[in-house]
């Protein structure tokens, strides 16, 4: 019958090194090449060189132009999905539309 000890062999409060060995604790699986990783003075967007650099409230860099054009991107994003959404907020998964049923409506037919 197996001791009490080999039921609670990873409850320390810190790792052994046989655990650590068992969950691959420090251990680089991969090595990373230098297309991997964006140089230091890249703008996060274009991964060129800057011109003209802007940073962000979490430290990234971005060239003017570039999040320029990105932000105005996004926002004609969002205005599209919500006129999306719009225009199919009525229509339901089986293709039936819905219409509102008030009484002044119902009383008309």
């Amino acid at each position: 019958m197996p001791q009490r000890h080999s039921k609670n062999n990873d409850d320390l409060a810190f790792f052994t090194y046989d655990e650590k060995r068992k969950r691959g604790y420090g251990t680089q699986r991969e090595h990373l090449g230098k297309d991997s990783i964006k140089p230091f003075d890249a703008c996060c967007l274009c991964l060129m060189p800057f011109i003209d650099p802007l940073f962000g409230h979490k430290g990234h860099v971005f060239c003017k132009e570039c999040i320029r054009e990105f932000l105005l991107a996004q926002k004609k994003d969002i205005k599209r999905i919500q006129i999306k959404r719009a225009s199919n907020s009525d229509i339901v998964d089986n293709g039936f539309k819905i219409i509102n049923l008030d009484s002044a409506s119902i009383q008309n037919c």
